[in-house]
């Protein structure tokens, strides 16, 4: 679902410059990347920290800004497959740490950081993934191993950067092109286009109705059968004058058009 419809007008207002400028200038090891159809559907690629399991990888991170935002801190989701304590199968976040240190006027850099914060030092008494949670207090090199294979598996940097360079090249675009509101205005306006142009009634009165085309037309047709029918006429009559039969001849010629006789 879109986010525009889960957030205010209000909020949208504000929210979009801010994310013009995070994408224009975004926090260290975080590309910001936004849909050409909806600005407000945050999706970040996230390198992965050193000297961690994810080191290397590039990780895809959308944020989705929910009715109560900005009281409340977006979600996040992980669309790159992750071996995390914090991070849910399905790719979620755990929202107790998208909270922590919440505050309105912190804008959407704060939980991209605080997500790649979790890469650096995660948190196993917050689990959203029983094993991985276990596998890290108990057995930590195995969790390591683990995570770092998901890394290798789902994390290449080709993979991310090739699934969203649409999004990159919009990214480039967005900063380069005046708003549409300028261009709104260096446009002229419809109503002042259309009243360039003549009106259709205008142009309508001009051109024959169709009634006086059809009525024209059908004259004519009605004329050129009569005149069809008296040439008829005038052959049979003078056949009849040829061959000496002639005692029809007067009411026949009565019949004649004038212009025929």
């Amino acid at each position: 679902m879109s986010n525009v419809e889960n957030v205010c007008s209000q909020v949208l207002r504000s929210v979009v410059p801010k994310m013009c400028r995070l994408a224009a200038d975004p926090p260290a090891g975080v590309k910001l990347l936004l849909w050409d159809n909806d600005i407000t559907d945050v999706v970040a690629l996230i390198d992965g920290p050193a000297d961690t399991p994810y080191a290397g990888g590039v990780f895809r991170v959308r944020l989705a800004l929910g009715r109560e935002f900005p009281a409340a801190p977006p979600r996040a989701y992980f669309l790159t497959k992750i071996f995390h304590p914090n991070v849910s199968a399905a790719g979620e976040v755990c929202v107790n740490t998208l909270k922590r240190d919440w505050r309105p006027e912190l804008g959407l850099a704060h939980p991209l950081l605080a997500v790649r914060c979790l890469l650096i030092a995660p948190n196993a008494d917050s689990a959203l993934n029983a094993e991985a949670a276990a596998l890290l207090r108990d057995r930590y090199d195995d969790y390591f191993a683990r995570a770092k294979l998901y890394t290798d598996i789902h994390a290449r940097p080709d993979h991310a950067h090739s699934a969203h360079a649409h999004k990159q090249v919009y990214t480039a675009v967005l900063r380069l092109t005046p708003s549409y509101t300028a261009v709104l205005r260096l446009t002229p306006s419809y109503t002042a286009l259309h009243r360039r142009t003549p009106p259709y009634t205008a142009l309508h009165r001009r051109t024959p109705p169709y009634t006086a085309l059809h009525r024209n037309r059908f004259q004519f047709a009605l004329a050129l059968r009569t005149w069809y029918q008296a040439i008829n006429l005038k052959n049979r009559i003078e056949l009849q004058m040829s061959m000496g039969v002639d005692e029809h001849l007067g009411v026949h010629a009565a019949r004649l058009p004038p212009y025929l006789i």
